[in-house]
């Protein structure tokens, strides 16, 4: 007898959590190359477009996407 199962396919959310939100927030904080550039994510965009090459990562990023995160995972009493 075959049992037949239904899987539900939903597209994949590219949405993060706000604690990884913080902790990505963090990291561009502490980081002496990106800190600066922490109110610009668009220009923040094309240096992890080249880590990610540099490291064979073929994923297609967000300018959106990073600034949402980022403005996500700022403390609302800390300015960028």
């Amino acid at each position: 007898m075959n049992a037949y199962v239904n899987i539900k396919h939903t597209p994949t959310s590219t949405r993060i959590s706000s604690p990884l939100s913080r902790l990505f927030w963090l990291s561009c904080k502490h980081n002496e190359v990106i800190s600066p550039l922490l109110g610009k994510p668009y220009k923040l965009l094309s240096i992890f477009e080249q880590w990610a090459f540099t490291e064979g990562i073929t994923d297609k990023f967000s300018g959106d996407t990073l600034k949402t995160a980022l403005e996500r995972g700022s403390p609302t009493s800390v300015p960028y």
